[in-house]
């Protein structure tokens, strides 16, 4: 026999893993840093779920979507926890390196800020009213397009949730068989949780090596995206190449549909703003 429960006292088999009489599980080892960061993955969900998804995601994407989709759930963590996941990593590492990041944003924007924070004033009367004209049509864009920018980043978590619906419908255009539109949403999810870590490694490296690294950030999930797909859908390159350019032609698309609501939304709103302050 050995030694007895420490919960309740019964007395327990030497080989014994559990307790007969309580059911708690008999614990020999001491506390460990280990243990503990086993024990806080557990209680989130993302123990060898977390992990198992993860790493699948990395170099076998294609199996978890399959396998997912046709039904295998519980060898996988559910996609919108990937997805938020990855958002939360993200977020954190931009809010950690805040001063780097608003360096890396600026290095990308250069030419937008300085036409958007140019003052034209003082070109009056040494150019044309035409060319007057077109610089401040520039300088307007410009500003529509840093406040999207600024409204898009200080909202992104909100953002990326509702990016996965667009994608979702881009995807079914362009992959029409055979999977619904559930079922897309679901692989949009999964992919996009994903490009959350890749944008979160090339975020450090243009923390530390260079800020326009991050510029590939787009690129990179534009071709994980596509060749996840391909792979999924077992696509000849010349048929991969098709639906790369149909995906681009949607995706275009919706940019520009997006943009249009959005400068609209930006221009009311000011000049609403212009009659309240008269």
């Amino acid at each position: 026999m050995g030694e007895n429960c420490k919960n309740c006292g019964y007395l327990l088999d030497a080989e014994a893993h559990f307790c007969e009489n309580c059911g708690a599980r008999v614990i020999k080892n001491r506390i460990t840093t280990k243990f503990l960061f086993s024990e806080l993955l557990t209680s989130l969900g993302w123990d060898s779920l977390y992990f198992r998804t993860l790493k699948k995601m990395f170099f076998k994407p294609q199996d978890v979507l399959v396998e997912y989709i046709g039904g295998t759930r519980r060898k996988y963590i559910n996609p919108f926890s990937h997805l938020l996941i990855g958002v939360a990593l993200l977020l954190t590492v931009m809010n950690i390196f805040k001063k780097d990041f608003d360096n890396i944003m600026y290095a990308i924007n250069k030419n937008q800020v300085e036409i958007a924070e140019k003052d034209l004033s003082k070109l009056e009367g040494t150019i044309s009213e035409k060319e007057m004209k077109d610089l401040k049509r520039k300088q307007e864009s410009a500003q529509v397009g840093l406040q999207f920018g600024g409204s898009f980043l200080k909202y992104f978590n909100v953002v990326a949730l509702l990016f996965i619906p667009v994608l979702a419908l881009i995807s079914k255009l362009t992959y029409r068989k055979p999977h619904n539109y559930g079922e897309h949403i679901v692989i949009n999810s999964y992919l996009y949780g994903t490009s959350m870590y890749f944008s979160t490694i090339l975020l450090l490296m243009a923390v530390f090596i260079h800020p326009k690294i991050y510029f590939a950030s787009s690129f990179v999930f534009m071709f994980y995206y596509l060749l996840v797909l391909s792979k999924m859908y077992k696509h000849s390159f010349g048929t991969a190449l098709l639906k790369l350019l149909r995906f681009l032609l949607f995706f275009i698309l919706v940019v520009l549909a997006v943009i249009l609501i959005t400068s609209v939304i930006v221009i009311v709103v000011a000049l609403f703003n212009k009659v309240l302050l008269k």
